[in-house]
């Protein structure tokens, strides 16, 4: 009986010790699968950051392409006033030298009208002679 409980103290403490054994393994088990969990999620991250970074970059190019492109309406406006302005300066000068060649054809028209007058009237008083 004695050599039994002998045994079967001994039999415990080799369960206690595989027990306790496989209680460290497990917890050294546990901190590798998290270590690899963690060098895994590593790359995760590492893309999600370089995705974060370039979607700033793609946020500040279409900021500054938008600043850009509203900088060109801004310059094809200005354009386009300055080119209506200079659209009716130059009508306005057109029109001016309009009438300035009509001048002469109006002041020769005058006098043609005149001379007429001067030759009927001169020949109304030869005729009367």
């Amino acid at each position: 009986a004695e050599r039994l409980q002998r045994e079967m103290v001994e039999v415990v403490r080799i369960v206690e010790e595989k027990r306790a054994q496989c209680e460290l393994t497990g917890a050294a088990r546990k901190a590798e699968d998290e270590c690899w969990a963690r060098e895994a999620e590593e790359p995760a991250k590492e893309a999600e950051e370089e995705r974060l970074v370039q979607e700033a970059v793609h946020k500040t190019e279409a900021e500054r392409l938008q600043r850009e492109m509203v900088e060109v309406v801004r310059i094809v406006e200005e354009k386009r006033a300055q080119c209506e302005l200079t659209g009716a300066a130059r009508k306005a000068e057109d029109e001016c030298w309009a009438r300035e060649a009509e001048e002469p054809a109006k002041e020769a028209e005058e006098e043609r009208l005149v001379q007429e007058a001067v030759h009927k009237t001169e020949a109304e008083r030869l005729q009367r002679e």
